[in-house]
């Protein structure tokens, strides 16, 4: 140390001595000493709440205090109940309505168990005309079950009785009635019945008119049950003589419609004037085109490419009436008469009827030569 060194430091310490003042080193040195004896004091103490017992002191065991009461649950909150509806009574059942029995327009009950008809829909024998609705008033009445047959109950009397008294336009809506005249086959007499038979002709044919007694036609029709006129013209003196008795037996069976099918007779105006406008004729070729016989063979003769057949009304002439409906079919190169007469024969007995169901609706109307369909 120098001598500088030494007189500086014994300054020093006269000056702590005089006064107890400490350097900041001294200082520093003497809290980092309390520091640790804090820290040593710390560390050999026992683990406790309390102050360190003195080794001479014996140690109790510490009873265990009473647990701390658990915090209380929160209460459930009640959530109410709504109140019952109130209970409504149950509507007093009902007597059921009384439902009217129904009548007929002239105020006859209506029987609950249908009664027997015949096809035409005319009570048929054994029903009970008391309540049949059908039974038309002011006509024969039908025999009661039972009853012994006589002169006046008689079921097959009495039937032939209701239908004349229809075909004289007795009874509720008489049905339209046409009287078909045939020569030959009767294969468009067939179609007519066949489809009257169905109930697509709307119509009912009463009489079947034939100048050939044999004709199959009139085979078909007795085979039917169409009533028959069936007559030989060289049985009369005339055309007009056989017309007139003609005209007698379409006027007794109230004939709305005349239809020609297959008719191979001139007809006269005995004849054409009481039915104008109400007399038809299918012919075999589109009109006026091939008129009279053998119109498929003129037509294969020259070349058309089409034919058919044609509804026309009957005016007098030879299918030269105006025109209702054609059909067309067509015409082959290797067409034969006979086989393209087939061709047309099968369209015939597709438009015959239909057309005839037209008039039997009353859609046809003539005016002049135009014929017009609504």
């Amino acid at each position: 140390m120098s001598r500088g060194e030494q007189e500086m430091r014994t300054v020093t310490d006269a000056v702590s001595a005089a006064d107890g003042f400490q350097t900041p080193i001294e200082q520093g040195q003497a809290e980092s000493a309390a520091l640790t004896d804090s820290l040593n004091s710390v560390s050999a103490r026992p683990l406790g709440l309390g102050p360190t017992p003195n080794a001479s002191e014996e140690e109790v065991p510490q009873k265990p205090g009473p647990m701390p009461a658990l915090p209380d649950e929160p209460a459930v909150p009640t959530i109410p109940l709504p109140d019952p509806e109130p209970t409504v009574p149950a509507p007093d059942p009902q007597p059921n309505p009384v439902i009217p029995q129904p009548v007929t327009p002239g105020g006859v009950p209506v029987p609950d168990v249908p009664q027997p008809v015949t096809p035409g829909g005319i009570p048929a024998p054994g029903a009970d005309p008391s309540v049949d609705p059908l039974t038309p008033p002011g006509l024969p009445a039908v025999s009661e079950p039972g009853e012994a047959p006589g002169a006046e109950s008689d079921p097959a009397a009495q039937l032939l009785e209701l239908e004349q008294a229809l075909a004289q336009g007795e009874g509720p809506e008489r049905p339209y009635r046409i009287a078909v005249f045939a020569s030959g086959s009767g294969s468009n007499f067939q179609a007519l019945l066949d489809s009257a038979q169905s109930g697509r002709l709307g119509a009912r044919i009463a009489l079947l008119v034939s100048d050939k007694p044999q004709a199959k036609a009139v085979e078909r029709a007795r085979a039917a049950g169409v009533p028959v006129f069936a007559f030989s013209p060289k049985d009369y003196e005339s055309r007009q003589a056989y017309e007139r008795e003609i005209l007698g037996e379409l006027a007794k069976a109230k004939i709305d419609l005349v239809v020609l099918a297959g008719y191979m007779r001139l007809i006269t105006d005995v004849l054409v004037e009481p039915y104008a406008g109400r007399m038809i004729n299918i012919h075999p070729s589109l009109l006026p085109s091939f008129p009279g016989k053998d119109a498929a063979g003129q037509a294969v003769e020259h070349g058309v490419r089409l034919s058919g057949a044609t509804v026309h009304f009957v005016d007098g002439g030879m299918d030269t009436g105006p025109i209702i409906a054609q059909r067309a079919v067509e015409v082959t190169a290797d067409d034969t008469a006979i086989e393209l007469q087939l061709r047309i024969q099968e369209q015939e007995r597709l438009l015959y009827p239909e057309v005839v169901s037209w008039f039997a609706a009353g859609r046809v109307k003539l005016e002049g030569r135009r014929v017009l369909l609504f």
